[in-house]
């Protein structure tokens, strides 16, 4: 991007990726989500070399653009906006037009307690622009090396709580589901062992959830409970730091959770 007194100028391009599922690669909309725009910008877009879109946007809220992309054998998609002001663009989704739209939010590194510091009213406008009929996620293990006692176990899982409840007050209708921990390995003289508080934090974390009116899902115990990390290992399901999954493993407890869900749902159905 480029910037003046007077205007600026940005560009970004957004390529197909080969190694993603062949669903993944279908893309069939666009749609740019921005704010702030104060004063009207000037908005390309194109589908590989071809410009298939040019006008000017303007919306002080938050407001959205959508397109249809015309191009099945697109690679890329390019978006250049100019004017005075910038906007604020908020984010990008390119979707298909058929099946389950998982929109994953992967926060590496992430405990769990970045939603409370996400303006309400923009959450509430992309909950209110979209049927969100379930929540899932998934925390805990990348705080796992830094707990070392009980306590800490119940400030994590009480900020957690603090974040599903606020997430409840935002899409009252949505249901949230929690993944756990799976077991974690710390190497004791020459065994690989659970680390000593996963167990009680699992437990904290499972008391929160269901404190904030949530479904928990034990992945520590769907994988096999206390000490099952280096059985994973061996069967090239884990990687060798005894923590993360391969991509096989993490397919396995994907299906496994699937499975689990559906068992579930499909009960409801018969009893509902």
């Amino acid at each position: 991007s480029t910037n003046t007194d007077s205007t600026f100028e940005a560009e970004l391009i957004l390529r197909k990726q080969n190694i993603a599922n062949r669903t993944v690669r279908d893309w069939q909309t666009f749609r740019m989500i921005y704010n702030h725009a104060k004063t009207p910008f000037l908005f390309e877009l194109y589908e590989d070399t071809t410009r298939v879109f040019v006008d000017y946007l303007f919306s002080e809220q938050i407001n959205s653009f959508s397109w249809e992309i015309k191009n099945k054998g697109l690679e890329y998609l390019k978006i250049k906006i100019s004017g005075k002001e910038s906007p604020e663009i908020l984010g990008y989704s390119i979707e298909g037009k058929k099946g389950v739209w998982v929109d994953n939010i992967s926060l590496r590194g992430s405990a769990g307690g970045v939603f409370r510091s996400v303006t309400s009213s923009s959450l509430t406008h992309f909950y209110n622009q979209n049927y969100i009929p379930l929540v899932i996620m998934q925390f805990g293990g990348n705080n796992m090396p830094y707990i070392k006692d009980k306590k800490a176990c119940e400030q994590y899982a009480n900020d957690m709580k603090r974040n599903l409840n606020y997430i409840k007050t935002l899409i009252p209708t949505a249901q949230i589901i929690m993944i756990g921990p799976s077991d974690m390995s710390v190497k004791e003289a020459t065994e690989w062992e659970t680390y000593p508080i996963l167990k009680t934090c699992r437990d904290e974390l499972k008391r929160a959830t269901f404190e904030a009116g949530g479904v928990y899902w034990d992945l520590f115990e769907a994988m096999g409970g206390e000490n099952s990390m280096p059985l994973w290992v061996d069967k090239n399901l884990a990687a060798s730091d005894y923590i993360h999954f391969t991509g096989s493993g993490a397919k396995k407890a994907a299906s496994w959770f699937y499975d689990a869900l559906m068992h579930d749902y499909e009960e409801w159905e018969k009893n509902k």
